[in-house]
């Protein structure tokens, strides 16, 4: 792959994640963003991957998790609210 596909990708990358931070409390939708970035849901999925090492799926879980528990050590809300 050739240093500007590589540029290329990790752009695109480094921009759906920042999209997938800013939208934690909505469904992912894999179309949405493999449309967002050009390319198909195949290829973006499978690039995806290759560059973060999880697909945006489990990156969007994961930042779920990790709020969900910043927010029980650091808030006074209750745990039922904190998961919902």
């Amino acid at each position: 792959m050739s240093t500007s596909n590589v540029t290329f990708y990790q752009s695109v990358i480094e921009s759906t994640v920042s999209t997938i931070r800013r939208s934690l409390d909505r469904a992912l939708d894999l179309g949405e963003l493999a449309g967002q970035a050009g390319l198909s849901p195949f290829h973006f999925h499978r690039m995806f991957r290759g560059l973060t090492g999880e697909t945006p799926l489990e990156l969007h879980r994961r930042l779920r998790m990790e709020r969900a528990a910043s927010n029980l050590l650091t808030s006074e809300e209750p745990i039922i609210q904190i998961a919902f």
